[in-house]
């Protein structure tokens, strides 16, 4: 599958995912408010409604998780397009015999180590 429709299908599902995290939205019905009975004596009994005060208003932004959310998607996106590594630069990977005759010879001439004598590439 190509990376752009792993991400493709990977920000929705994260997206969902964070929304189960979100506190539930509270809605108030209108005949669900309470009734408190008030008189002073049994032939008096009127009924009236307490009023709860309205609820704080919410940002249009939306609420923190959905910035986390955001952060988590993003954070994804950038690590599956920006972690592909590339194919080594060699130009003939089955030509190691050269490459090591001609980069790493200086120093390993004949198992030897120039840089760290004690340390060589002979098996003894």
């Amino acid at each position: 599958m190509l990376r752009a429709a792993q991400v493709m299908l990977l920000g929705p599902l994260l997206l969902e995912a964070a929304w189960g995290f979100a506190p539930p939205q509270r809605e108030s019905t209108p005949g669900s408010s309470p009734e408190v009975v008030s008189g002073e004596g049994p032939q008096r009994r009127e009924r009236q409604r307490v009023v709860a005060p309205a609820p704080p208003a919410v940002a249009s932004t939306g609420s923190a998780w959905s910035l986390v959310s955001l952060g988590v998607m993003l954070g994804l996106l950038v690590a599956v397009l920006g972690g592909h590594q590339g194919r080594a630069n060699a130009e003939d990977l089955n030509n190691g015999e050269n490459v090591f005759l001609n980069n790493c010879a200086a120093c390993h001439a004949g198992g030897n180590n120039a840089v760290q004598p004690e340390k060589k590439l002979k098996k003894e």
